[in-house]
């Protein structure tokens, strides 16, 4: 049950922070909101294992992390630039996908989930994607159908990198993960310097980035915790339930409605993680 618990954190912590990144990437560069957070999140990290003098004393877990971080960075990449390119209501659904890749690493390296938490996975995965919005008629062009895969892929690949991780050192592995995000994005903004253009660094900017930094360290934090109490499988599902908790915080403040398969696709995730925590 601990593990239920602290994956629904993980997930509505990372659901807060997609709320609060994209109301901010309406009046700043998303490449800029994304490096705003990942720097500070950084820094926060190694302040605070200094500050707890929990420096890792094995390093096991290294090229685990730094593949969680390479993979994050690949998917979000990704993800941006389908956005930018196709229907939200196509490329999220396909994005919320990856979740299926964490599930199946973990069944094949030894995850026994019982039948009701299968049946509450399988549950939980439909009720992602239609909490994100599919559109059911029209459609999108080729790119940002394959950037979208490329997204699910990323984040998906990225969970079971992290879960493998976290099993050694869960700060260490959160750093180490920061770090490979922190340093290409800092890389391309001093190769192409116009990528930072219209950047002001004022006293809301940097709370922002802050904030933001803040949720995407618990959301990791709290992930990489589950992982230590409980199978993959169950725990990667349950922190993808992240675009649940968007549309409900878009619903409560900016007013907007869940419109056509959404509010199904939220009560399935909530019958999934019944089913789920009941077996647990």
């Amino acid at each position: 049950m601990l593990a239920v618990i602290l994956a629904l954190c993980s997930a509505a912590c990372g659901g807060a922070a997609d709320f609060v990144g994209g109301t901010a990437s309406k009046r700043l560069s998303a490449f800029l909101v994304v490096l705003g957070n990942q720097f500070i999140g950084l820094v926060l990290i190694v302040g605070f294992i200094i500050a707890i003098g929990a420096w890792p004393g094995e390093w096991d877990f290294l090229w685990w992390a730094v593949g969680a971080g390479v993979t994050a960075l690949v998917g979000l990449v990704a993800f941006y630039q389908a956005l930018a390119t196709g229907k939200m209501s196509v490329v999220a659904p396909i994005a919320a996908l990856g979740a299926v890749v964490p599930v199946a690493w973990g069944l094949l390296t030894g995850d026994e989930p019982a039948m009701f938490q299968v049946v509450g996975i399988l549950i939980a995965l439909v009720g992602i994607v239609l909490a994100s919005g599919p559109e059911l008629e029209g459609g999108t062009g080729m790119r940002p159908l394959m950037l979208a895969v490329l997204a699910a892929v990323g984040f998906g690949s990225h969970m079971a990198l992290l879960g493998e991780a976290a099993e050694v050192s869960a700060l260490g592995t959160i750093m180490v993960m920061k770090a490979s995000m922190v340093i290409p994005l800092l890389v391309l903004v001093t190769l192409v310097g116009r990528i930072a253009t219209g950047l002001v660094l004022n006293r809301s900017t940097v709370a922002l980035f802050v904030g933001l930094a803040l949720l995407d360290l618990g959301a990791n934090a709290f992930f990489t915790a589950a992982i230590q109490q409980g199978m993959l499988s169950i725990v990667a599902v349950l922190g993808s339930l992240y675009p649940v908790f968007t549309v409900l915080l878009a619903r409560a403040i900016h007013g907007e409605r869940l419109v056509g398969p959404q509010p199904f696709g939220v009560g399935a995730a909530l019958a999934g993680v019944a089913l789920i925590a009941a077996a647990g």
